[in-house]
């Protein structure tokens, strides 16, 4: 966890970000990384992006879509 949040932080990430584990990634239907889910507050899966690399932008609009 620690170099997991020195890594983030070093790169200036602002959302939260699992450390997890392959009977994690197996739970959520992880079948390639790097994988990215968008889960509501309420624990809701709302976005699963294709597996591999998304830029900033691309994330920010995704979560935008759903802020309100």
């Amino acid at each position: 966890p620690a170099e997991l949040a020195e890594w983030t932080a070093e790169r200036g990430v602002q959302y939260p970000v699992a450390l997890g584990d392959v009977t994690l990634a197996r739970l959520y239907g992880a079948e390639q990384f790097p994988f990215h889910l968008l889960i509501s507050p309420e624990g809701r899966i709302v976005e699963r992006l294709t597996p591999g690399y998304h830029d900033r932008e691309e994330l920010a609009a995704l979560i935008a879509r759903h802020v309100q």
